[in-house]
């Protein structure tokens, strides 16, 4: 029962470290894909005729945006994207069955 519980234990360790990180990632492209559209928001607003000041800002930040690609980074290492998580998971997960198998091993 003890390799039970010490799988259990890890799993849900496990699982609780792997959703926290799937959030971050979640509400992150959530955040990059509004960015992306706020580019199209932007055009619209200098196609419309809002006065000569509004035009100017707009074209600006349309600039900013064109010259700036949203992303999120860890630590400026790599960036959030569900395709490292499936990475992650899947070492895990190997790495999770080779530790059982030397904890389960008959000697």
């Amino acid at each position: 029962t003890k390799y039970l519980d010490f799988l259990v234990y890890t799993c849900w360790e496990i699982a609780i470290a792997l959703g926290i990180v799937f959030l971050v990632i979640v509400f992150s492209e959530t955040t990059v894909g509004h960015a992306k559209k706020t580019s199209f928001i932007i055009h619209e607003i200098i196609n419309e005729d809002f006065g000569p000041a509004v035009n100017e800002e707009a074209m600006k930040f349309s600039v900013q945006l064109l010259h700036e690609i949203p992303e999120f980074t860890v630590c400026g290492l790599f960036t959030l994207e569900y395709a490292y998580l499936q990475q992650a998971t899947r070492s895990v997960s190997t790495y999770l069955v080779i530790l059982l198998q030397f904890v389960t091993e008959n000697k």
